[in-house]
């Protein structure tokens, strides 16, 4: 290649890499609150639950015995995400929009570092081939990730950095200092695990190579376990060390309409090999694996690809086949039905991009192959941007298209303060319950709810809180299933609206009215509740011991809110 094309290309990676990342965050600062953030896991649940955290200011009492008394009647502060974490600072610097914001450019700007880190130091070195560093570090950046989950996702290159230098005996200070920093920053549940298999696994695979323990490699992957374990002990002790409370996961059983079938297991796997999880990052990886094919044909030694992709076609046979495990194994082992083991996908979208990077470094050791780098890394490019769904639906929102509520439709604070007005008593005098919108858009708004999104709380609030719509249950095997059999979402459900995403997102355009809702008045009071926040009417109130207070409608928010409350 002549000189004068390699600093060419590399400005042009840089270039692209500008423009990308304006494209990526400029609709938050265009936008404000009015920009669409994810609903599902965020809006619905991690960020919020941060919000609430900041506003009892509870974020920091690592009190046993401390309670976080809006939610479920106050549900332990220790069924919280822990206050020692980078997402819990962001919230309470910057109030809980432009904390999401800010946090979302810090994690997606780890992401660039840390793949390039990665890439330069161990695999892909000189400047003829830094163009290929920065692509793949700009894509692995912007893949849409879950930033509620902080660096789980865009810091593993940075943890096998570190890693790797300790494995050839490189480390420095800084090394041990960023494993010391990544569980503050990252899920127990999306990282943790997951990390410590694969680095595990690492360990071994250098030990058996060269004979002999690397101790001090190690020493860093217990540190890091450690510190997982100290940081998130709250829950843990909850969990496990609590007495009197059992935690309702104790309980799970997922296959209450009967057990897995290998047709869907086949298709999960599938999907994880095709587009990754949705939890984790939802791109295309066509383009990668045909790079991937194509690189085959070279015979070099070192660093093949392919053995990543093995890697990735072993983790998505795992969790598409997990539900096996999980049915046979969870019956004698309890832990692999209630934690839920099947989280190696959080590392599909890292090992695709290393090993895009690998195919494509081959590729430039060939006259007739280098040509090809740009194009696949352009297509791989557009296809990561084109999957973005922040991205899409903020830029659809600019151009005057909406298909989602944006943050502050969701929230809906302007109608909300109506409603505590027109309710007129302290908001810690009385507890609500929501009907067609999930309930923590009331606690966003300060009300104290009976119902909730929660990874852990007690079982007898969970058959208590049943009470009040199990003739709803007994309508509707799918939904009866899906909450005695999971019941994360303890919330409030209809058989006429089912168990899927649009029951709790019945928008103001819906004209749905529920006919004949099943509620145990005397259940709902005996909880302490006085008031149901609807999105939708309620036909027979009357005959269910509810009386209709007021209809709420705002053009900033998403809904329409039906006011009840017991007679």
């Amino acid at each position: 290649m002549p000189a004068t094309v390699k600093p060419n290309l590399n400005r042009l990676a840089w270039i692209i890499t500008g423009i990308a990342s304006i494209i990526h965050f400029l609709p938050y600062l265009i936008l404000g609150d009015n920009a669409y953030v994810r609903l599902h896991d965020t809006l619905e649940g991690e960020w919020i639950w941060l919000h609430i955290l900041n506003e009892t200011h509870t974020a920091w009492d690592f009190d046993p015995q401390a309670a976080v008394e809006p939610v479920m009647n106050g549900l332990p502060r220790s069924a919280f995400p822990t206050g020692l974490s980078m997402n819990m600072v962001m919230v309470s610097m910057f109030g809980t929009y432009w904390g999401y914001v800010i946090n979302r450019a810090v994690v997606h700007i780890v992401g660039f570092l840390s793949m390039y880190l990665l890439l330069r130091k161990h695999f892909i070195t000189g400047d003829e081939r830094r163009y290929i560093v920065i692509f793949i570090s700009l894509l692995f950046s912007l893949i849409p990730v879950y930033s509620a989950f902080g660096v789980s996702v865009m810091a593993q290159p940075l943890m096998f950095y570190c890693f790797l230098n300790i494995l050839k005996g490189e480390q420095k200070f800084t090394d041990f200092l960023l494993i010391f920093l990544m569980p503050f920053y990252s899920s127990i549940v999306w990282a943790a695990i997951p990390m410590l298999t694969i680095l595990g696994l690492m360990g071994i695979s250098d030990a058996i190579r060269n004979r002999r323990i690397n101790f001090s490699y190690l020493s860093a992957v217990g540190f890091l376990g450690l510190m997982y374990a100290l940081i998130n002990y709250p829950i843990f002790s909850l969990s496990f060390f609590s007495h009197g409370f059992i935690p309702h996961r104790e309980v799970y059983n997922l296959y209450l309409l009967g057990p897995p079938d290998v047709g869907t297991a086949i298709v999960d796997t599938l999907v994880h090999f095709t587009t990754n999880h949705y939890h984790v990052a939802t791109f295309l990886t066509v383009p990668i694996f045909i790079a991937v094919l194509l690189a085959t044909r070279f015979r070099y030694p070192e660093n093949r690809p392919y053995r990543l992709v093995l890697l990735i076609v072993a983790i998505c046979i795992f969790q598409g086949f997990y539900i096996y495990l999980e049915y046979y194994g969870g019956a004698y082992i309890r832990f692999l039905a209630t934690f839920r083991m099947n989280r190696y996908s959080v590392l599909l979208p890292f090992l695709w991009l290393f090993a895009f990077s690998l195919a494509l470094s081959l590729f430039h050791k060939s006259d007739f192959y280098r040509p090809m780098i740009l194009p696949f890394l352009l297509v791989q490019l557009v296809v990561i941007l084109v999957g973005n769904d922040e991205i899409l639906h903020n830029y659809r929102r600019i151009a005057g298209i909406q298909t989602f509520p944006v943050y502050k439709e969701y929230l809906a604070p302007e109608q909300f303060a109506e409603i505590k007005e027109y309710i007129g008593e302290p908001q810690q005098d009385y507890r609500v319950v929501s009907l067609g919108l999930s309930p923590t858009i009331a606690q966003y708004n300060g009300f104290y709810t009976l119902d909730g999104l929660q990874s852990v709380y007690d079982l007898r609030y969970k058959q208590q809180f049943r009470e009040i719509f199990a003739g709803e249950l007994d309508k509707n095997a799918e939904i009866r299933a899906y909450f005695d059999g999971w019941g994360n979402r303890c919330y409030m459900y209809s058989s006429e609206l089912g168990k899927d995403y649009p029951a709790w997102m019945v928008d103001k355009w819906n004209d749905k009215k529920l006919k004949n809702l099943s509620f145990n008045t005397s259940a709902f009071s005996n909880m302490g509740g006085k008031y149901v926040i609807s999105a939708l009417e309620i036909e027979n109130h009357d005959t269910v011991g509810l009386h209709f207070e007021k209809r709420f409608e705002h053009p900033r928010s998403w809904w329409n809110i039906y006011l009840y409350s017991v007679k």
